[in-house]
């Protein structure tokens, strides 16, 4: 499929490591095939905000909002896009973490309806620096249309 490199600064963060807030943008380069539906065909970029607290210091909630340039797969010409997240994380261990993530755009498609995103997977921290998360969701682009199964693999390491 497609690369996406990204940064992330913690801008704020309370004493007691909660409430924070962390500007993002993320460049995904069109590397993937779009007739194999692996790639969007075009290379994206993203700016972003998140903001996150903590509860009982194992459930994390996360809202996002984030805008996409040339984000948009439904249409033909590939317009900007404005994508609101959240996410919900619950840390079993200290190195295991279950999470559930969803998205709406305002993206145009042809049914005149709001994209929608759901998956839920697992992290497994391996190092301090090196995690490795699996996802499985489903996406809709809206109307009559069968929604998408999507499975992610992903590989992150923190400097």
């Amino acid at each position: 499929g497609d690369a996406t490199i990204g940064v992330e600064l913690l801008a704020y963060q309370d004493i007691f490591e909660y409430p924070w807030v962390i500007p993002h943008a993320e460049l995904t380069l069109d590397t993937g095939d779009e007739e194999e539906g692996l790639g969007s065909g075009e290379t994206v970029t993203t700016f972003g905000l998140s903001v996150g607290t903590t509860v009982y210091d194992v459930l994390h909630y996360i809202v996002d909002l984030s805008y996409a340039i040339n984000g948009g797969h439904e249409q033909p010409d590939a317009d900007n896009v404005a994508i609101l997240s959240g996410s919900i994380i619950w840390d079993i261990s200290d190195k295991f973490a279950v999470l559930v993530e969803g998205r709406v755009t305002d993206e145009d498609n042809v049914e005149d309806e709001t994209p929608q995103f759901v998956q839920a997977g697992m992290a497994y921290e391996f190092t301090e620096n090196f995690q490795l998360s699996w996802y499985g969701g489903s996406s809709r682009a809206g109307g009559d249309r069968d929604a998408d199964t999507v499975v992610t693999a992903k590989a992150a390491y923190s400097f």
